[in-house]
């Protein structure tokens, strides 16, 4: 869904800004998954976009305008 490819995209975004390895990018999105996952074992109701974005927020990763709402 949308809400998914705006936190793909600002995961992506983050690591370019912030000069990652490609290491360092894997490991941070590696990280984030594993957030996404606790935060939706701990509650059902939320699907993966909403979760990861919401883990991205806890971050501290910004939501950029180019991710927001993009392309279908």
């Amino acid at each position: 869904g949308e809400e998914w490819a705006e936190g793909s995209c600002r995961v992506e975004t983050y690591a370019s800004e912030e000069n990652m390895s490609q290491q360092e990018a894997n490991a941070f999105s590696e990280r984030v998954v594993d957030e996404v996952a606790e935060k939706v074992n701990d509650d059902p109701s939320l699907t993966v976009g909403p979760a990861q974005n919401a883990v991205l927020d806890d971050l501290g990763v910004p939501r950029y305008p180019e991710c927001v709402g993009g392309e279908e």
